[in-house]
């Protein structure tokens, strides 16, 4: 995806169309219009701001989800230890309470994905239910 950058210069400023890192065109505009380029500056930092966020819930979720896997096998373990009487059933209560929140949890997160997607959507000028995929 490319979105324009804007480079200030005091009362002259640039706007570069950025790539994978190259740029593909560069517009310089010698004091006219200024008044835009703050503007523009505000959207491209509420972009960025939103994507890394975007990035940073969906770590959170992969890590969310692989803890919901750890504590399933540890419950499972405590359901069989408890059924040979080698730990008190409080322990097996216990592992279904920490899978509760780990699920509670994940779905918080995936409410906060949705609304941070929906925001970029918007912010960006998607239709607000375009799948953007996994950033």
């Amino acid at each position: 995806m490319a979105l324009p950058q804007i480079i200030g210069f005091g009362a002259s400023w640039a706007k570069a169309t950025v790539r994978n890192g190259a740029v593909d065109g560069v517009t310089v505009n010698a004091g006219r219009g200024f008044e835009h380029a703050p503007a523009e500056n505000d959207v491209a930092l509420k972009v960025r701001q939103l994507y890394y966020n975007i990035l940073v819930t969906q770590s959170q979720h992969q890590a969310i989800e692989a803890k919901i896997r750890a504590v399933e096998d540890l419950k499972s373990e405590r359901v069989q230890q408890v059924k040979y009487g080698s730990t008190l059933e409080v322990d097996l209560i216990e592992s279904k309470a920490q899978l509760l929140q780990a699920k509670q949890d994940l779905l918080t997160t995936e409410l906060q994905l949705s609304d941070l997607r929906l925001k970029f959507n918007d912010i960006v000028g998607l239709p607000l239910k375009s799948d953007i995929g996994n950033a």
